[in-house]
């Protein structure tokens, strides 16, 4: 028997301490309690696991529900206490159904949805206790001239589209609503008339029936995967950019008035990775992307000073 256990407990040490290599692309939220992860892309396909961020690292739940995925959308409603998860990529198709995880277990909401996407982004409107997505009319590249886009709200029970003039022709890098105002965010590149044309960063928020374009001028960050927001507590929103161009790479806060540069050290270059605000803690939890072919599987705090990469132990399934 202590052979047994002693086998255990060396296969409990070699595994991963956390979820394995990969980009999620929006996936990723904050219950009131922990950061919590859902699916994405790696090497060999798309994932279907629910993770737990906290201060004493990565947790697994039990696999169960939606099926693996990547590109959806994720965001909590502190309202009713559910994290809802929408679209998605499955394989070749663009899912459309809704579920919805209550901190124990998920629940299929709903079959039919928005329009089917990927590369959406979402966040709880607390004023009007509704989940706010915004997609861009697309299946699959090439991009398409002009690119239409849609908002949608959900209350819980169904969806409703937003008959307000939204940003059209602009992708989604991310959006997050501020924890003290609940005002909601959404960071978006504008696309150039070819695909190869640079494009450029606008901020827009949302005011309950359509979108207000912010004055300010976020920094050039060249394409919409290569950068992600989280709400940053009183010190507004923080940008994790970790593409090209070279000189705006780095951490960007916006204090509603102005973007500042905070620094260039930090998470490696990389794509599509995905960030949360950890109000409890007042961090900001970054996971992976890729580069190139490559995924990646690390984890970094900013505490509104510098990024830290976290060492992970292991920590016993849920």
């Amino acid at each position: 028997m202590r052979v047994v256990a002693t086998l255990i407990a060396l296969l409990a040490m070699l595994a991963p301490a956390g979820p394995s290599p990969r980009y999620a692309h929006q996936m990723m939220t904050f219950d009131g309690q922990r950061v919590l992860m859902f699916g994405g892309a790696g090497t060999d396909g798309s994932y279907g696991d629910l993770w737990a961020f906290d201060a004493r690292g990565w947790s697994q739940f039990p696999q169960s529900g939606p099926g693996g995925r990547n590109s959806g959308v994720f965001a909590y409603d502190s309202i009713r206490k559910r994290a809802v998860l929408y679209g998605g990529r499955v394989h070749d198709t663009l899912a459309t159904a809704t579920w919805e995880w209550d901190g124990a277990a998920w629940h299929q909401m709903a079959t039919e949805g928005p329009t089917p996407s990927v590369h959406g982004a979402a966040a709880f409107d607390r004023a009007r206790g509704v989940v706010v997505v915004f997609l861009p009319v697309l299946s699959r590249a090439p991009l398409p001239r002009p690119m239409p886009s849609q908002t949608w709200a959900w209350d819980g029970r169904r969806w409703t589209k937003v008959s307000a003039p939204v940003p059209d022709d602009v992708m989604p890098m991310g959006m997050a609503a501020e924890p003290a105002t609940g005002t909601v965010y959404l960071l978006a590149a504008r696309l150039g008339v070819k695909d190869s044309d640079p494009m450029t960063t606008e901020l827009w928020e949302w005011t309950g029936s359509g979108w207000r374009k912010d004055p300010s001028t976020p920094p050039d960050v060249g394409q919409a995967l290569q950068a992600n927001i989280a709400p940053a507590g009183p010190r507004g929103l923080v940008l994790y950019h970790a593409g090209d161009p070279v000189e705006n790479r780095g951490t960007w806060r916006w204090d509603h008035a102005s973007w500042t540069h905070i620094g260039t050290t930090g998470p490696s270059p990389r794509t599509v990775h995905v960030m949360a605000y950890d109000s409890n803690r007042d961090r900001v939890v970054l996971f992976g992307g890729g580069v190139e072919r490559q995924r990646l599987g690390d984890t970094w705090e900013w505490d509104g000073k510098v990024w830290t990469q976290v060492e992970l132990t292991r920590r016993s399934v849920h």
